[in-house]
């Protein structure tokens, strides 16, 4: 009702295309904190100055005018309403986002019952259901159980051949076909999440078996890797804030921000407390 009338169609995404397409038997079988959708980077300026004209407000402070620097752009809410809203400019971060964006999304995109409110095909979002847990959530590097989107896997699944469009994505398939063989595992091998069986595949599952069984070693072995990712992260900002205007000036102003320095200082915590 606040985008459509300015010539704004956001595709949907994860948990809010699932819940408005009908993907459940029961709406009350997805739980969701956000509302997710993706727009053009030029139209996303547009749509978080329409939301904020409309009694939306940003509920943590830092990252305003950080626009470039994110997947997606602050979380904005309002009083009332039970979930917040995430604009989306990308999916993702690296060199994924040449793969799969807006441009490949809204050529397969369909209308919802909703006026003017679009999905991914079902074949993208099988596509992003993958990559968003591998890439986004770091569970490539260290499987994590996801529950959620195993079972938002396991719908899509029997509306399309998870491994067939793996296959015919062209990304990386090991990286992919270990998610859905983890995914397989935990729910029990349903026949509609088919996956290949290969060596990465079982080591990735393994893996994930041992974690569960050894949680003192894992927990130890979790902080290293969460520092390791810390260092690369600040190595690589370290670099690109000579070469990037964009990554400098997101920098400067979190850095500025005390709001920012208590969120990052409380990612420590959480894991060293």
């Amino acid at each position: 009702q606040i985008l459509n009338p300015e010539g704004l169609k956001p595709i949907y995404l994860k948990g809010t295309a699932h819940l408005l397409s009908g993907l459940y038997p029961d709406i009350a079988e997805r739980m969701l904190s956000d509302i997710d959708f993706l727009l053009e980077e030029n139209d996303a300026r547009k749509a978080w100055e329409l939301l904020k004209k409309s009694s939306y407000f940003q509920q943590i402070k830092f990252g305003e005018s950080n626009f470039e620097g994110f997947r997606h752009l602050p979380a904005l809410i309002k009083d009332d309403e039970v979930a917040s809203v995430e604009i989306h400019t990308r999916l993702f971060d690296d060199l994924l986002n040449e793969k799969l964006n807006f441009s490949h999304l809204n050529s397969e995109s369909y209308s919802l019952p909703t006026q003017n409110a679009f999905a991914p095909s079902v074949k993208h979002q099988i596509l992003h259901n993958i990559l968003n847990a591998q890439n986004n959530d770091q569970a490539a590097k260290e499987p994590k159980v996801l529950l959620r989107n195993y079972y938002d896997l396991l719908l899509l699944s029997q509306m399309e051949d998870s491994l067939k469009v793996v296959k015919e994505s062209g990304m990386d398939f090991d990286l992919m076909n270990n998610y859905i063989a983890l995914a397989a595992d935990i729910l029990d091998y349903p026949p509609s999440v088919t996956f290949e069986k290969t060596s990465a595949g079982t080591k990735y599952v393994e893996k994930a078996r041992w974690i569960w069984e050894h949680p003192k070693k894992a927990n130890k072995k979790g902080k290293i890797s969460f520092l390791r990712i810390r260092l690369y992260r600040y190595v690589s900002q370290f670099l690109l804030l000579f070469i990037d205007a964009r990554v400098r000036k997101r920098i400067f102003k979190s850095l500025g921000n005390k709001d920012y320095r208590k969120a990052h200082w409380a990612m420590y915590k959480k894991w060293f407390s």
